[in-house]
């Protein structure tokens, strides 16, 4: 995120590039479960990324 936020004007395009990184590394759960089951953990990991990617930009 720092490289990115380095590079960028705005605050929400590493933000929203780190968390969609971060939710489709659980991609790879694709092989042990059924695809909605992935793409849901994808989406509520990539929500938690987010949110976890805003506290950091807040609290520096």
């Amino acid at each position: 995120m720092a490289r990115l936020l380095s590079i960028s004007k705005t605050t929400i395009v590493p933000l929203i590039v780190t968390s969609l990184l971060f939710g489709t590394m659980h991609l790879v759960h694709l092989f042990e479960q059924s695809l909605f089951n992935t793409i849901n953990q994808v989406i509520q990991v990539s929500f938690i990324g987010f949110t976890l990617g805003t506290l950091y930009l807040v609290t520096h």
